[in-house]
């Protein structure tokens, strides 16, 4: 048991600070806590509610970075798209097989690696979106969110693209600017998974501790590194995850 406690915390640690360079901190965890004996149900309730310390790691960090042009309006906005979107997918674990709509977003992930650098600036320099493109933004963010909610994997990733083509933030931007929408919308997720008895709470508090340390170290790293250095990191991440949810 304690040798599974130590694991389980490294998990949290590693996951957190893969996410917050480059997205993907459900891929790594979900694939190692059903190696360590836990039901897809109890897994998926147990990261996201670990996964609550990786949006305060990132918090931590981001509160200590000034001028990244982040609006208060823009996180306004995304927090009430985020915070019901991801409940509505969080109650349809409860119910639904995510094996089709793996296969789904493996097929647009991999749509989205040549999209991603056939524009050499996007996710690089920032270039906003307004009106019908904006509108169009929301809409897209908001099915992401509810593929957050109902299986995490692949969806940070399908949700940055988002940001940086929709509403044409920068990677780091686009990072900065979910993270209380985030939270918020995580900690309700979290209390539908808890209704259903979907959450170990040994396992969950472990991986909440460890993916704070987590979030914070990774959010610092790429912070330091930049947006150029994050995109072609990225584009791999994506590469494997689409191989990942189609093949295996």
């Amino acid at each position: 048991m304690f040798l599974n406690d130590i694991l389980f915390f490294i998990i949290g640690i590693i996951s957190a600070f893969v996410g917050s360079v480059s997205g993907g901190a459900g891929l790594v965890a979900m694939p190692l806590l059903l190696a360590l004996g836990l039901p897809t149900q109890i897994a998926l309730g147990s990261y996201n509610f670990g996964d609550i310390g990786f949006k305060i790691g990132n918090i931590i960090k981001f509160a200590q970075i000034k001028n990244l042009g982040i609006k208060r309006r823009d996180v306004i906005i995304l927090t009430l798209i985020a915070v019901p979107a991801t409940a509505i997918g969080a109650s349809l674990v409860v119910s639904i097989n995510p094996e089709i709509l793996n296969k789904l977003i493996g097929v647009i992930l991999l749509i989205i690696i040549p999209l991603l650098f056939i524009n050499k600036n996007l996710g690089i320099k920032e270039d906003r979106a307004v009106g019908r493109k904006r509108v169009v933004s929301h809409i897209a963010f908001f099915f992401a969110r509810v593929w957050a909610g109902f299986f995490s994997p692949g969806s940070g990733i399908t949700e940055t693209y988002i940001k940086m083509r929709g509403y044409g933030y920068t990677i780091l931007q686009g990072k900065a600017v979910t993270r209380i929408p985030h939270i918020l919308a995580t900690i309700g997720s979290v209390i539908i998974f808890i209704k259903s008895d979907f959450v170990n709470f040994r396992v969950a508090i472990i991986l909440f501790l460890g993916m704070v340390i987590g979030g914070y170290m990774g959010t610092s790293y790429a912070v330091k590194k930049g947006d150029a250095f994050l995109k072609p990191l990225l584009g791999i991440v994506i590469l494997i995850t689409a191989v990942k949810m189609l093949f295996f």
